[in-house]
């Protein structure tokens, strides 16, 4: 199912004009993707199925990030993949 969330990410993304790489896990809690927009706009996002939960280290990492001024987007399921997507191709 997941694989299923990623590739829908995926080509959402690039349908909306970005550009979406998937991070390789080098460091534990990592969000699962980022993406390049037009304009020069970044965004990470940590994918989860509808009812997936986030770990204590992904948790953690957020939570550092956020002290840094970087929001990671924690997306649960295919309509909430769908309605980000659509609301990123707006800005």
């Amino acid at each position: 199912m997941e694989r299923d969330l990623e590739r829908l990410f995926y080509d959402s993304a690039r349908r909306a004009g970005g550009l979406p790489y998937k991070l390789v896990p080098s460091h534990a809690g990592l969000p699962d993707r980022f993406v390049l927009w037009p304009g020069g706009r970044v965004t990470f996002v940590e994918l989860k199925t509808e009812t997936g939960q986030l770990s204590a280290i992904q948790r953690e990492i957020h939570r550092r990030w956020a002290e840094l001024g970087t929001t990671v987007t924690v997306l649960y399921g295919a309509a909430q993949i769908r309605a980000w997507v659509s609301a990123q191709a707006l800005l």
